[in-house]
């Protein structure tokens, strides 16, 4: 890689390591992103805001068009309903895979809670802003696709090993691979599809909905209400 590549990447590793420092430490204080979900939604909107406003010239490329803020909060508007309707259905639907969450206390998609979906949604909104700024700021630095791929499936990665002790074996495995191959598609779908950030944006929000339900389905059982 050139040292161009190599400096915009250490720049990006520096903001994301500082904000989810921050997110860390605070996430002792306010629990969950169900107890504490006015916290999570303040902190990583104030943090999307800051990386907005300066980064916004790198970042206009991927949104030259107001239209598309108008797609992406139209997308969110439907995504969130349809997943809000979803978390109802199941919970009436479905007694809780209680095993499964005792086994993944942390893992808050199992909770179907909407205080969940609602903090969750702006965390995910942050890190696809994130993920858009690297992918820039690789490409402005003369990273090819497959370069640029690579380190995003490398870096998401590895970000995700973590989990594997937090959440166990199996959840933080699967945590693992889902970053791996998103930190590899998302580039691709950014840089060679009009609005592919806003597209990236919707499809990682669908996917924590979608688990979440599905575990409920396949995990636990009919309800006899």
């Amino acid at each position: 890689m050139s040292d161009g590549v190599w400096l915009r990447l250490v720049e990006w590793l520096a903001i994301w390591g500082i904000i989810w420092t921050g997110a860390i430490w605070l996430g002792r204080k306010w629990g969950d992103y169900s107890r504490g979900m006015w916290w999570a939604i303040l902190y990583f909107g104030s943090a999307t805001g800051v990386v907005l406003v300066g980064f916004w010239e790198d970042l206009a490329v991927l949104l030259p068009d107001w239209w598309l803020l108008w797609l992406m909060m139209g997308g969110v508007l439907i995504v969130g309903s349809l997943g809000a309707l979803g978390y109802g259905w199941a919970r009436r639907v479905f007694v809780p895979p209680r095993e499964l969450i005792w086994d993944n206390p942390a893992l808050g998609l199992l909770t179907l809670d909407s205080r969940y979906l609602l903090s969750k949604t702006v965390e995910i909104f942050f890190q696809q802003v994130m993920i858009g700024l690297l992918v820039v700021w690789l490409h402005q630095a003369g990273g090819g696709l497959g370069m640029i791929s690579t380190i995003g499936a490398v870096v998401f990665g590895l970000g995700h090993v973590y989990l594997i002790g937090l959440r166990g074996a199996v959840a933080g495995l699967w945590f693992v691979a889902a970053s791996v191959i998103a930190g590899g598609v998302f580039p691709i779908l950014i840089l060679n599809i009009p609005a592919g950030l806003v597209y990236t944006f919707l499809i990682h929000l669908s996917a924590y909905i979608i688990v979440g339900i599905g575990c409920w389905i396949i995990g636990g059982r009919k309800s006899e209400s």
